[in-house]
């Protein structure tokens, strides 16, 4: 490996506690007081106004059915930081479908508990993933099949698992080098201190971000706010062992589209809610998204 692809214990634990302030379990709710983890979020900061990024397809859970045709949750919910209460989700998701597969919700300010809570802020977050070669990647979610259980809103039976990792060949059919990223994830890997260790189940992964550390290029000047998001993990390929984020640009062009359909809607209400003037309410919301 190049010399200067290392990363020391020190760093990892920067990395971990950075990105661990805006990062969120999401929950399906199976009853009142429990649920099962099934995917990872992350809080970001738009304009003062707090959104939870997340895969389409753990979004999409909240309208799975057992083989019996029987709703397997619901609904969602998610934490409000570490070792903080459960909120449910109670805005619509919108979001991509595959093979993009990311979604984002508007949160209400009240759901947000946990003081340790930082979202990133929208200004912090790239508009295009740039040059991604010769780095170290870094996720932080909350996988494994035998963490997806929460005893109640209290106490959830689950920790999260930071990875880091280089970018790497997929050969999977849908895999798109414009759309995708791929670092590696294999059943067996290593610890901080070289030892071999049985990965956890990727399952729960979904949805965290994929940060560039930037540690490659800063040398002993880097610094956790260095790093930056550059993707959403949203599947993993067993065959060529990789994990596959889709780049931030869909994410971007999907926050755009999000504000801009929450500002025509917000104007609307403004004019008390009266009918003849959609134009006007959407070229206001253009107008309005432009200033991001």
């Amino acid at each position: 490996m190049d010399e200067k692809l290392t990363i020391t214990r020190a760093q990892l634990a920067q990395l971990k506690e950075y990105s661990g302030q805006c990062i969120a379990r999401i929950v399906g709710c199976t009853s009142g007081d429990a649920g099962e983890v099934i995917g990872t979020g992350t809080f970001i900061d738009v304009r003062n106004t707090i959104y939870l990024l997340t895969a389409q397809h753990v979004s999409a859970q909240r309208f799975a059915t057992n083989a019996h045709g029987d709703r397997l949750y619901d609904g969602l919910a998610h934490d409000g930081g570490p070792d903080d209460e459960m909120f449910r989700i109670r805005n619509p998701t919108l979001g991509y479908g595959f093979p993009r597969d990311i979604a984002i919700a508007r949160l209400h300010s009240e759901d947000l508990g946990a003081p340790t809570l930082i979202p990133m802020q929208w200004d912090r977050i790239p508009k295009f993933a740039g040059n991604l070669e010769k780095d170290i990647f870094f996720v932080h979610g909350y996988p494994g099949r035998k963490s997806r259980f929460v005893r109640a809103w209290g106490g959830i039976a689950s920790e999260s698992f930071p990875w880091v990792a280089t970018e790497e060949p997929c050969n999977c059919s849908w895999f798109d080098p414009k759309i995708h990223i791929a670092i590696g994830y294999p059943v067996q890997g290593q610890d901080e201190r070289g030892h071999l260790i049985d990965l956890p189940h990727p399952e729960g992964l979904s949805g965290s971000a994929l940060w560039k550390t930037n540690i490659a290029s800063k040398g002993s000047n880097w610094e956790p706010e260095d790093s930056k998001i550059v993707g959403i993990i949203i599947q993993w390929d067993q065959d060529s062992q990789t994990l596959i984020a889709t780049r931030i640009e869909y994410v971007q062009t999907l926050v755009l589209h999000v504000i801009q359909r929450e500002s025509a809607y917000f104007r609307w209400e403004r004019r008390g809610r009266s009918h003849g003037d959609d134009q006007a309410d959407w070229f206001a919301a253009e107008e309005d998204i432009s200033l991001l």
